[in-house]
């Protein structure tokens, strides 16, 4: 309990320091999850594109939005106002680990470097996100057009 104690703290720290500093943190998208009930949740979290693929960090394992994630992994991004699904890989590669904190750090600059102070760069997790087809149209290339208005 006094982890998280600690961990919401430090949070809230960051963010204060980030916005009283006025260091810009960089693009951030909604990512919705699902709980097991089948609640649904907000978390807004950086993203980088590298290799044509789009990918999302966990600062930790434990981390409760990729919990979710795991469990359900088709998962809605909201990203300069566009809604797509997709199909979220958490990673376990050190290699692609090693990339996507990379690439954090240069599309994020400053505010990874401060992140990095508090999340072990070793123990962060990265989430490819595959897309998938808008809902209702996953069968929507393999019917006639004609077919739609029957």
């Amino acid at each position: 309990m006094k982890v998280l104690l600690v961990l919401a703290g430090l949070t809230v720290a960051l963010v204060v320091f980030v916005t009283a500093f006025g260091i810009d943190e960089g693009e951030v998208v909604n990512l919705s999850t699902v709980d097991s009930s089948g609640a649904q949740f907000e978390t807004q979290l950086w993203i980088i594109e590298q290799g044509g693929q789009l990918y999302l960090r966990a600062g930790r394992p434990a981390a409760r939005w990729l919990a979710r994630l795991r469990a359900h992994p088709e998962v809605k991004i909201e990203r300069a106002g566009t809604t797509q699904r997709y199909r979220a890989v958490p990673l376990e590669d050190p290699s692609t680990r090693e990339a996507v904190n990379r690439g954090m750090a240069e599309k994020y600059g400053q505010a990874d470097r401060l992140i990095g102070r508090i999340f072990d760069r070793d123990q962060t997790v990265p989430i490819r996100l595959e897309p998938l087809p808008p809902v209702g149209l996953e069968g929507a290339g393999h019917a006639p057009p004609e077919a739609a208005t029957r």
